[in-house]
C-alpha cells in the first residue's frame, strides 16, 4: 500500500498498450479478410447469408467459454499474464488455418476452416478484460482515456490494414484463371490470392506475439493505478486500499448493465456496416444500393475506417482534457450519434446524401468503445470487482455477436436477397436499437454524475484527513 498516487512510468506504460493493441490487430485481419468481397465469398464456397452469419455466431459461443473466467483468473494472476495468454490463442488460431488453407489448397472446406479459428475467439473472449486492466494497471485515471482508445482500436486498424493490403498482396500472387476485373473484385478471395493474404497476416500475428512475450508485463506495487480514483488523484490525495472486493461484486452495478445494454446497440449498427455496407452500396437502386463499383465501394471503406481510427483517438484525447463531471455530455452526444448512423445506416435516401453520412459514420461510431471502456474501471473501487464486472461485459458482448451475426444472416436471406428485397428490411432492428440507445444514454447520465460526485465527496474527505494529520 502506498499513501499517495504511484509513480507514472511513462515510457513502458505506452510500450506496453501499443504492443497489446498490435498483438490484438490480428483478430481484425482474420476476421475482415472477406469484407469486401462477401458475395463472393458465398459463391465460391457455395454458402448463403444465413450459413455465413450462422457460422459467425457460433463462433463467438467459443468467446464465451472463456470471459467470465477471465475476470476471475485476471485477479489471480494479473492483466500482463491474462492478455499474453489472448495473444497465444489468437497466434494459434491463426497458424491452423493457415497450414490447412496450404495443405488443401482449392479443397479448402468453409466450415471446417472457419471453426479452426476457435482459439482466436478463446482470446477474443478474455481481450476485454485483459486490456481495459492492462491500462487500468499501468496508467493513472486521469490520463487513461487516450490508451485506453488505442486499444480499443484494434478493430478498425486490422478492417482498414485488410482494405489497404489486400491489393498488393494479391498482385503477387498469380491470377490462377481469374480475369483482370475478378481479380479486382476478389481482394485476395481467389485460391492464390487466400494463400497470399492468410499467409501474410499470419506472419505479422506470430512476430507480434513474440515480441509481446518479452514486452507486456504487470507494473509493481509501486507502480500500479488500479484501484484508484480519479477525483481523489485529481485532489492530490490518491491511496491504494487493500481490495476487499470479490469479482462477482462486478454484476452488481446498474452502471455497467447500462453500458452493456448499450455495447449491444452499438454493436448492431457497426457488425452491420463491418459485413454488409460494400455490398449494400454495390447493390442496385432497385435494393436500395447505388450501384457502386467493388473498387470505389473498397474505397469507401477504407476512408470510413481511417476517419474511425482518427475519431476514435481524437475522443481518447479530448476526454483527457474534459473535467470528468462534464462526461455525460460526451456520453450523450456519442451516444445520440451512435443511434442516429444505426437509423440512417440502410436508409440513404439519395447519392447526394452518401458522402455525408459516410462522414458521420467515420467521425462517431468508433468513438463508443473507448467512452465504454474508460467509464467502467471509474465505476468500481474494487479491482477485482472490475475484473468481474468486464468479463460480464465480454460474455454479453459475445453472445449478443452471436444473436446479431445470425440474425443479421436470416435478414439479408429471407428480405434483402429475394426477388423485390432491400436493404431497407434493416431499417426496423435498426432503429429500434436506436431507441434503446437514447434511453440508456439518459440512465448513463443519471449514474455516472451520481458517481462522481460520490467520488468528489469521498475525495474532499480524504484532503480534510491529510489536512488534519498534518495540522
Amino acid at each position: 500500500m502506498t499513501a499517495t498516487a504511484p509513480t507514472f512510468k511513462k515510457g513502458r506504460a505506452w510500450l506496453i498498450a501499443v504492443t497489446n493493441v498490435l498483438g490484438c490487430v490480428g483478430v481484425g485481419l482474420m476476421s475482415y479478410k472477406g469484407m469486401t468481397t462477401l458475395n463472393l465469398v458465398i459463391v465460391y464456397y457455395g454458402i448463403d447469408y444465413t450459413t455465413y452469419g450462422s457460422i459467425a455466431g457460433i463462433l463467438f459461443l467459443f468467446a464465451l467459454a472463456t470471459s467470465i473466467p477471465a475476470g476471475f483468473f485476471v485477479s489471480k494472476v494479473g492483466a500482463s499474464k491474462l492478455a499474453l495468454i489472448c495473444l497465444v490463442l489468437i497466434c494459434i488460431g491463426t497458424i491452423v488455418p493457415t497450414i490447412y488453407l496450404l495443405i488443401a489448397g482449392r479443397s479448402t472446406n468453409y466450415v471446417a476452416m472457419s471453426f479452426m479459428g476457435v482459439p482466436t475467439m478463446l482470446g477474443w473472449g478474455a481481450m476485454t478484460v485483459a486490456n481495459t486492466m492492462l491500462v487500468s494497471d499501468w496508467f493513472p485515471p486521469t490520463k487513461r482515456p487516450l490508451p485506453m482508445a488505442i486499444n480499443s482500436m484494434f478493430t478498425p486498424v486490422g478492417m482498414l490494414a485488410v482494405l489497404l493490403l489486400s491489393t498488393p498482396l494479391i498482385n503477387m500472387a498469380s491470377t490462377d484463371g481469374y480475369t483482370e476485373e475478378e481479380l479486382a473484385m476478389t481482394f485476395g478471395q481467389s485460391p492464390a490470392g487466400v494463400v497470399t493474404t492468410t499467409v501474410a497476416f499470419s506472419i505479422y500475428v506470430v512476430v507480434i506475439t513474440i515480441a509481446a512475450l518479452f514486452i507486456i508485463r504487470n507494473p509493481s506495487p509501486e507502480h500500479s493505478f488500479l484501484g484508484i480514483d480519479s477525483a481523489s488523484e485529481e485532489a492530490g490525495v490518491a491511496q491504494q486500499v487493500e481490495d476487499t472486493g470479490k469479482a462477482r461484486d462486478g454484476y452488481k452495478s446498474l452502471g455497467v448493465w447500462i453500458l452493456i445494454i448499450m455495447f449491444f446497440m452499438y454493436t448492431w449498427g457497426a457488425n452491420c456496416f463491418a459485413n454488409y455496407w460494400p455490398t449494400y452500396v454495390e447493390s442496385s437502386p432497385a435494393m436500395g444500393g447505388f450501384n457502386i463499383p467493388p473498387l470505389q465501394a473498397n474505397m469507401t471503406s477504407t476512408v470510413v475506417a481511417i476517419t474511425e481510427i482518427v475519431a476514435g483517438i481524437i475522443i481518447g484525447w479530448g476526454m483527457t482534457k474534459i473535467k470528468h463531471d462534464k462526461w455525460w455530455l460526451v456520453i450523450l452526444i456519442v451516444a445520440l450519434a451512435v443511434a442516429l448512423n444505426n437509423v440512417l445506416e440502410f436508409q440513404v435516401p439519395s447519392e447526394g446524401w452518401f458522402i455525408p453520412i459516410l462522414i458521420l459514420y467515420g467521425a462517431t461510431q468508433e468513438m463508443w468503445p473507448p467512452i465504454t471502456f474508460t467509464i467502467v474501471p471509474e465505476l468500481f473501487d474494487s479491482p477485482k470487482a472490475l475484473g468481474g464486472a468486464l468479463g460480464l461485459m465480454s460474455f454479453v458482448n459475445n453472445l449478443t455477436g452471436t444473436v446479431i451475426s445470425t440474425s443479421n444472416g436470416i435478414i439479408a436471406d429471407k428480405f434483402v436477397n429475394v426477388p423485390g428485397g432491400t436493404w431497407n428490411a434493416f431499417g426496423v432492428p435498426l432503429s429500434i436499437t436506436a431507441i434503446i440507445m437514447t434511453i440508456m444514454a439518459i440512465l448513463m447520465i443519471i449514474v455516472w454524475r451520481k458517481r462522481w460526485a460520490t467520488l468528489k465527496a469521498r475525495a474532499a474527505e480524504k484532503v480534510n484527513a491529510k489536512e488534519e494529520c498534518a495540522a
